[in-house]
C-alpha cells in the first residue's frame, strides 16, 4: 500500500513539474511578440548565404514566401528595392562582379545559352561571386530602421535551401533503378508486390536557415530561431523542385511563425 502512495505521488510530481515547464514561456519569446504585435513597418534584409548567386530567383522566392507570412500578420512590408538601395549606400552589398557582367553583356550579343554562360563561369575564378555574409552591428541595425522607418529589421542565415536525392539504398530498388529508370508503372506494380519499395532516384527539398528579429530603434536583438525542414511527397520523383522546395519552406516557417500563433 505504501508503495503504490509512493508511486502516485511521484507521478504527481511529474505531471506538476511538465505543467509548469509548459507554462514557462521563453522570455525573449515574450518580448518578441509584443514588440511584433505593435510592430507596423517591417524591413526584410537579404539572408546571409553561401550560395555562388545569393540574389538568384531561388532566394528571391524564399524572402517573397517570408515577406508574405508578415503580410499575413497585418504588417507592411518595405519593398526590396528600397532596402536593397539602403544596404547599397552603406556598403553592406557588395558591386556586381564587372567581369561577370561583361560576359552576360556580350553572351547575350551574340545569342549563346545561358548553360554556355554558366558553364564558363565555373570554370574561370575570376568570375565567381564571394559568398554574401552581411554582419551588422546594432548602430547598422539603427540606421537602417531610422532611414526605412522600419520598426523590425528581419534577417537570417540559409545553411540549405535545395533538393537532395533520397536513395533508400535498397537492393531491389538500385538494381530496379538502374534496370528500368523510365518504367513508372512496372515500379509502381513491384512496389505494390513487395509490399515496400522506395526507388532509388527519391527526391526531397530541404530547408535549414535561422531567422532573426531585430529593433528597428535601438538595434537591438530581439529573438532568433534555427528551423530545419523537409518535403518529400508521394512518388516525389514525379515532382518538380519548385514543389519539393515550396513544400520544405512552407514547414521551415510554420516552425518560426507558429511561435507568434495568438494561440
Amino acid at each position: 500500500m505504501v508503495r503504490i502512495k509512493t508511486a502516485i505521488l511521484i507521478m504527481l510530481m511529474l505531471s506538476l513539474s511538465i505543467g509548469l515547464a509548459h507554462a514557462i514561456e521563453n522570455p525573449f519569446l515574450k518580448d518578441a511578440k509584443i514588440k511584433l504585435a505593435n510592430a507596423e513597418r517591417i524591413a526584410i534584409i537579404p539572408f546571409a548565404d553561401y550560395s555562388r548567386n545569393p540574389f538568384g530567383i531561388g532566394n528571391r522566392r524564399l524572402l517573397f514566401a517570408i515577406r508574405q507570412r508578415f503580410e499575413s500578420l497585418g504588417k507592411l512590408v518595405i519593398p526590396d528595392e528600397d532596402v536593397w538601395m539602403i544596404l547599397k549606400k552603406m556598403g553592406v552589398i557588395p558591386k556586381e562582379n564587372e567581369r561577370k557582367l561583361i560576359l552576360e553583356e556580350q553572351l547575350r550579343s551574340y545569342g549563346f545559352s545561358r548553360e554556355l554562360a554558366e558553364f564558363i563561369e565555373s570554370q574561370d575564378l575570376r568570375y565567381w561571386s564571394k559568398p554574401y555574409i552581411p554582419s551588422l552591428t546594432e548602430k547598422q541595425i539603427r540606421e537602417i530602421g531610422k532611414a526605412l522607418k522600419a520598426d523590425i529589421i528581419v534577417r537570417g542565415c540559409i545553411v540549405d535551401y535545395g533538393v537532395i536525392d533520397v536513395s533508400s539504398g535498397s537492393p531491389i530498388s538500385n538494381v530496379i533503378g538502374g534496370i528500368a529508370p523510365l518504367m513508372t508503372a512496372r515500379r509502381i506494380g513491384i512496389a505494390l508486390a513487395a509490399g515496400s519499395y522506395i526507388p532509388s532516384s527519391d527526391k526531397e527539398g530541404v530547408v535549414q536557415m535561422t531567422i532573426y528579429l531585430q529593433d528597428g530603434r535601438t538595434g537591438r536583438l530581439i529573438y532568433g530561431k534555427s528551423v530545419f525542414a523537409t518535403y518529400k511527397p508521394t512518388f516525389s520523383t514525379l515532382k518538380s523542385k519548385f514543389v519539393l522546395l515550396r513544400g520544405a519552406l512552407k514547414r521551415a516557417l510554420d516552425a518560426f511563425f507558429n511561435d507568434f500563433s495568438m494561440n
